[in-house]
């Protein structure tokens, strides 16, 4: 069963924002764009979109563009707002984004993506079922630290952008081996272990809008580095429909080298690859290949691992003298 069937979510309601539709009038006001094509999305990979700006001290004419709407988030300064979207089609997203970059600058021309604004994107995974998520995360898992090269070094110190890689295996094995189906409040329990709203992979909207939130990236509108960010996320949910646990678990114990590395984060994001190339090496991945090689231990060893790495199971080992 699929986690929208599971959770029982009130179905979306989504049709093509009629200004962006085709992007044509985009297009006819800024000009064509072209970028090259790094996935093939699905009708059902909605995406949601935040962006943080600060130095907003004219309302920008958001109402040719109709998909974006304007909220004040109290952890900006300076006259600091936050965009958000509506529910995007994927071939939607750039003509939102270029819109959203001319109404803002046009009517601040000083506007600024100050430290503490953050890019936030939603992706749609209600569609999947509770293994094809828990492959996704293991994915994503292994990968993670990639991710973080693409952003500031203040946000892999923020405690607004927690990674998955300091949460419990435990939980991320449950999705892919426990059966789900009509059990909503076992699947919820399984979903809320997974951090808390500020993880850089959250779950915390899953539960309701039946999406994960990418919370890694510094706030911007430099359209060819969102269309990569974005495509990262789409290829990680096909791979994560396509790639069996048996499959996975064997391609990790194989890997030692640098071209293997290179060759499984090219499997799991595809024409991605060469956004997050010059990062790829047996020392960045090491630790997050371990972690998610974890995932797939016995349940028993597993969840004995994670016992003993929590602050009761050090305290214990400490006072035994084994540590």
């Amino acid at each position: 069963m699929k986690i929208e069937d599971i959770l029982r979510l009130p179905k979306l309601s989504i049709k093509d924002n009629l200004q962006l539709a085709n992007n044509a009038r985009v297009e006819q006001i800024l000009g064509a764009v072209v970028l090259p094509t790094l996935v093939t999305p699905k009708e059902s990979d909605f995406i949601g979109i935040e962006v943080e700006i600060e130095g907003i001290k004219v309302q920008p004419d958001l109402d040719w563009l109709l998909c974006w709407h304007e909220d004040i988030d109290g952890s900006l300064k300076d006259f600091g707002k936050e965009y958000q979207s509506l529910i995007l089609r994927p071939r939607n997203v750039i003509p939102a984004l270029r819109a959203l970059k001319r109404a803002v600058f046009t009517a601040n021309p000083l506007a600024y993506f100050g430290p503490r604004a953050a890019f936030h994107y939603h992706l749609n995974v209600r569609d999947l079922t509770p293994q094809e998520l828990g492959m996704f995360l293991a994915l994503y898992k292994s990968i993670e630290f990639l991710l973080f090269h693409l952003t500031t070094e203040a946000r892999l110190s923020s405690n607004y952008c927690v990674p998955l890689n300091d949460t419990v295996n435990s939980s991320t094995y449950d999705l892919i081996y426990d059966n789900f189906d009509n059990s909503p409040d076992k699947l919820t329990n399984t979903i809320q272990t997974f951090g808390g709203k500020y993880a850089a992979l959250g779950l915390f909207r899953l539960l309701d809008l039946g999406t994960v939130e990418f919370r890694h990236l510094h706030s911007n509108l430099d359209i060819s580095l969102l269309h990569k960010w974005i495509a990262i996320g789409l290829n990680l949910k096909n791979s994560a429909r396509r790639i069996k646990p048996e499959e996975l678990k064997q391609t990790l114990e194989k890997l030692n080298s640098h071209s293997r590395y290179t060759a499984y984060v090219e499997n799991i994001i595809g024409s991605s690859l060469d956004t997050v190339l010059p990062y790829i090496s047996v020392a960045s991945m090491s630790e997050a290949i371990s972690n998610t090689k974890e995932i797939f231990s016995s349940e028993i060893e597993l969840r004995l691992y994670n016992v003993l790495k929590s602050p009761l199971g050090k305290k214990v080992l400490s006072e035994r003298g084994i540590i």
